[in-house]
């Protein structure tokens, strides 16, 4: 018996919207999920693939202690 683990995330625009012809409210509305599907014998090698790319993305993040305050939704 295999097992298989779905990783799923929602999308979508963090803002408001009005209409498309709003000068500063204009950006679509959009939602989604995505995702993946992997083995469950994949698991370990993907965490640290993703580990590993994750890192140096915010690395200036984590060396700046994130100056400007900006919360990790925007």
């Amino acid at each position: 018996m295999t097992h298989d683990l779905a990783y799923l995330d929602e999308l979508g625009h963090v803002g408001h919207y009005v209409s498309r012809q709003h000068p500063n409210c204009k950006a679509s509305p959009v939602f989604g999920l995505e995702g993946l599907l992997l083995s469950a014998d994949q698991v370990r090698e993907f965490a640290i693939y993703f580990y590993k790319m994750k890192c140096p993305l915010l690395k200036w993040d984590w060396v700046n202690d994130n100056p400007k305050n900006i919360p990790a939704y925007q």
